[in-house]
């Protein structure tokens, strides 16, 4: 009986810290998830929801010269955005990946109104981070096959 209560116990202790490493992995996982949505050029769910093009392909910079972003990708010009994807919190029973920008939200959640009260404007929703069913059930096969490794 002690024997198989030491054990149970040296199981228990192999199980703690699998999950607390879980949890490192999961962010990183869950961060390369949402950063794979600039390349997609749309967020993954159960499937890729692709985001809506620009409807301006050229602009003119503040010395006057006309650019043709024709070819960049959404959602990226200096890739501030994509690089914002980060850990903001972290304990051992949860992680909560976000951006600091004060941008990201209104490209991930889209914006209707009005600019000044003169004109309305829309910001497409083009969201790149949130609940992922992908992402959800790849991190449950991994949970269970790190569950099943510590009783072998």
């Amino acid at each position: 009986m002690a024997n198989e209560a030491r054990k149970l116990q040296q199981a228990q202790i192999r199980l703690q810290k699998s999950l607390n490493n879980f949890v490192v992995e999961m962010g990183t996982d869950a961060k390369n998830h949402f950063v794979r949505s600039f390349r997609n050029q749309g967020f993954e769910d159960a499937s890729i929801e692709k985001w809506q093009p620009r409807k301006r392909t050229n602009y003119r910079t503040r010395s006057g010269k006309v650019v043709d972003d024709t070819n960049r990708a959404i959602l990226v010009k200096t890739g501030d955005l994509r690089r914002s994807i980060k850990v903001l919190n972290k304990s051992y029973r949860s992680i909560t990946l976000g951006s600091d920008l004060p941008y990201a939200q209104i490209h991930n959640d889209g914006l209707y109104g009005n600019a000044y009260g003169k004109y309305r404007f829309k910001m497409p929703k083009r969201q790149f981070i949130g609940h992922s069913k992908k992402l959800i059930d790849q991190l449950r096969m991994k949970l269970d096959k790190r569950i099943v490794n510590v009783f072998r």
